[in-house]
């Protein structure tokens, strides 16, 4: 069994996998990991080794630290891959983007886009021959939310409306009930259910028409980051393979593609333990 660690911007991501079967798996904050969670996930269980791809330099020690004491690490470098950098700079090329794109490129037997909704959305290729094709990155989905949150006056306007509305609330001696829990909650998190919700009634449609079901300035902007995201990495897709003058087959991961992935055309891989699978795939080259 392999403790394949992916430590990503905000999060990271621990699991137990053996021959692309994750069996157990831990997603944490990165302010979060200890050394008492790892060991209570591989309590009981047989470790052969333990890989890390991580994109945050500043928690490597820390990382390899906690495996110490439990299994031979490894920490996953891009040039573990075999890819063909020839057209880039491997220094300039962050190591997750690479590692699930190889992977992809293995899974398909074919050149390979692997579109990442995490803190970022990244959509990186790998071409024929292994060749490492760049690709491109967006703001994530909750971090539009967030931004929107904080420099959208209307967005404003509404959280003070909503801390009036709580201190009524307060005051009368009300208690909270499911129906109005909701107004407890970060705006980006409402905005973010508001999207997911928007999504699920507008896509389960037989009409091929596109009919927005909010008229309001909450679904408004959810229907703005929906479409846009999806238009944006169907767009940087087509010219990729305008490019290079082939086509590629495309795998989606990462915790936030729940919101955009109805509105993807042509997806030919969803897998939400893409990087964990990664992971073990470079460790074993």
């Amino acid at each position: 069994m392999l403790l394949a660690i992916d430590v990503g911007n905000t999060n990271t991501k621990i699991g137990l996998i053996k021959e692309g079967q994750v069996y157990k798996k831990l997603v944490i904050g990165n302010g979060a990991i200890t050394d008492e969670a790892v060991k209570e996930l591989v309590k009981g269980i047989r470790i052969q080794g333990a890989a890390i791809l991580s994109v945050r330099a500043d928690l490597n020690e820390q990382v390899l630290g906690f495996c110490s004491g439990i299994c031979p690490s490894r920490l996953i470098t891009a040039t573990d891959c075999g890819v063909d950098f020839s057209m880039y700079s491997v220094a300039s090329v962050g190591v997750d983007r690479v590692v699930n794109a190889m992977f992809a490129y293995k899974y398909f037997n074919a050149p390979s886009v692997v579109v990442d909704f995490g803190t970022c959305t990244t959509i990186s290729a790998i071409g024929r021959d292994k060749k490492f094709l760049s690709g491109a990155i967006l703001p994530g989905v909750h971090l539009m939310l967030t931004c929107l949150k904080e420099q959208f006056v209307f967005f404003k306007e509404r959280k003070e409306e909503r801390k009036e509305e709580e201190r009524k609330r307060n005051f009368e001696g009300e208690t909270f009930s499911k129906k109005s829990f909701p107004l407890k909650l970060p705006l980006q998190k409402l905005l973010y259910r508001r999207l997911v919700l928007f999504i699920q009634r507008s896509v389960v449609s037989k009409s091929s028409r596109y009919y927005p079901p909010f008229r309001d300035t909450h679904s408004t902007v959810s229907e703005g980051i929906a479409l846009g995201v999806a238009g944006a990495i169907e767009r940087i897709v087509y010219e990729l393979k305008r490019n290079v003058g082939y086509s590629f087959k495309v795998a989606v991961t990462g915790g936030g593609r729940g919101a955009v992935l109805p509105y993807l055309r042509s997806v030919d891989l969803v897998d939400e333990d893409l990087s964990l699978k990664a992971v073990e795939l470079i460790y074993k080259l």
